[in-house]
């Protein structure tokens, strides 16, 4: 079962990778590619999908429980995506050299960003909706005493583990 989790979350990951690129670039040409820019991107795809897969598999990214997703994990994706664009702008400066557009690079950093942390929490949001609908019928009324953060978490905890 494990491997075959592991083996969901690093396609899902190459697709996001591949769609937050092509995002990139559309924005960047206004949605019209032009057709001697085509051969470049292509390149840059392929150089993309083996930069940022190693990087996200040096940060374990397929691991942890998403469905318990929070800041730290929101912090591991933003430093892995760091990361990983920061080898894919090296990896085609070196390969391709400056003909590849720059503003590609911060737009892909982006939305890469938003859509593999989005994933976690959307994995997180889905679990806890889809558990508290079967929960409702046994639902105990409860007083917690205290403002602080642990009361929070408490919360948290009872809400996410009835």
């Amino acid at each position: 079962m494990k491997n075959w989790r592991r083996i969901v979350i690093i396609t899902a990951h190459v697709v996001l990778i591949c769609l937050s690129l092509m995002a990139a670039t559309l924005l960047r040409f206004d949605f019209h590619l032009p057709q001697s820019e085509s051969f470049i991107l292509t390149r840059g795809l392929w150089i993309a999908l083996i930069a940022k897969s190693i990087v996200f598999r040096m940060a374990k990214m397929e691991r942890g429980g998403w469905r318990f997703a929070g800041i730290a994990d929101m912090l591991r994706v933003f430093y892995a995506n760091l990361g990983a664009s920061a080898l894919f702008f090296t990896s085609t400066m070196l390969l391709i050299g400056p003909r590849f557009p720059r503003v590609i690079y911060v737009f892909d950093f982006v939305l890469c960003f938003l859509l593999t942390a989005g994933l976690r929490f959307a994995v997180r949001i889905h679990h806890e909706n889809f558990s508290r609908d079967h929960r409702k019928s046994a639902q105990k009324s409860i007083v917690i005493y205290g403002a602080g953060p642990e009361a929070a978490t408490l919360v948290r905890e009872i809400q996410a583990n009835a």
